[in-house]
């Protein structure tokens, strides 16, 4: 930072190959609007501010010739969540913070773009109030009747800086809400114009960080170099086992017949009693086994001498 803080500060210049070309600007807000023309001014370079604790870039020249009405629908007049303060009569209330994406040299960058302040108040009657934009951040480049010029003297910049070209601003007339103000960097004049009507427009560029929004996918155009063919399908040869696999509507025509299961007997199988025992009888006739028969005397009772042996 050259001078100041970032209450009210100021960077100096970029040129536009180092940040962002004019013309893309223009079409990131206004392509569509048929009754917007762009300028391209080869020799625009940027400014670069600080402002409230926010990062702003102001171009040196207008990028094109639009309508306040055209801005407010296409949320590029206040730089707010709600819908601003006075909406053009008819028009459809529109949130007030157009998000836009661009490439750069340093990357991809993001801009909120934005109309200067005439004042602080909104609506404001009177003329060169010194609590706006006007005169705290464009009318401290360089000097002039109604500007202090303490920052920098760009009046005598190569390329040149335009100073005396009148812009829309984004305050509107207490005296008429279907007005807003209209002057140049230097303050020299300034008039209160339709909000319908087609004027030069010079926005605030406010720096974000693209990580912190979510951006809307835009139109993509471009040309065909070859034609979209199906994506490839692939068999997962390692696929995760432990992932269940849901079949539906497998249809098919079956080329061979299905087996029956067969059982497998296991190490231990169960032991069942027999319901009924059939068979026939063995071959040849069948022999007792022999009896051996040992016939003992009897004792004659005279030869005992009085003794019988195994009785007591």
């Amino acid at each position: 930072m050259l001078i100041g803080d970032m209450d009210a500060g100021y960077f100096g210049v970029v040129r536009a190959d180092e940040m962002v070309a004019a013309l893309d600007i223009f079409n990131a807000v206004l392509s569509d609007d048929a009754g917007s023309t762009p300028v391209v001014n080869p020799n625009l370079f940027w400014m670069k501010f600080a402002y409230k604790g926010q990062f702003l870039f102001f171009p040196s020249y207008h990028l094109g010739t639009t309508s306040w009405k055209a801005l407010y629908e296409r949320g590029s007049v206040y730089d707010s969540d709600g819908t601003g303060k006075w909406p053009p009569v008819g028009s459809p209330l529109t949130k007030q913070n157009r998000y836009i994406a661009l490439d750069s040299p340093e990357g991809a960058v993001g801009f909120v773009p934005r109309l200067p302040t005439f004042a602080a108040s909104d609506p404001i009657i009177g003329q060169r109030a010194q609590d706006g934009e006007l005169y705290q951040l464009l009318g401290r480049v360089f000097p002039g009747t109604y500007t202090k010029g303490d920052w920098d003297g760009l009046h005598t910049a190569t390329p040149p800086l335009d100073y005396s070209t009148g812009f829309l601003f984004q305050t509107t007339s207490a005296a008429d809400g279907s007005t807003v103000w209209f002057t140049s960097m230097n303050a020299q004049s300034s008039s209160n114009l339709q909000k319908t009507g087609n004027y030069g427009w010079r926005p605030f560029l406010r720096l974000f960080d693209l990580s912190t929004v979510t951006l809307a996918l835009t139109e993509i155009r471009g040309t065909v170099t070859q034609s979209l063919r199906k994506p490839t399908l692939f068999i997962d040869q390692n696929r995760d086992p432990n992932i269940p696999l849901r079949m539906e509507g497998v249809r098919g025509t079956i080329d061979r017949s299905i087996s029956k299961p067969y059982l497998i007997a296991t190490d231990s199988a169960p032991v069942y009693s027999p319901n009924s025992v059939r068979g026939r009888a063995p071959a040849g006739v069948l022999t007792p086994p022999a009896l051996q028969i040992t016939v003992v005397p009897p004792v004659q009772l005279k030869n005992t001498n009085g003794k019988l042996d195994g009785f007591k």
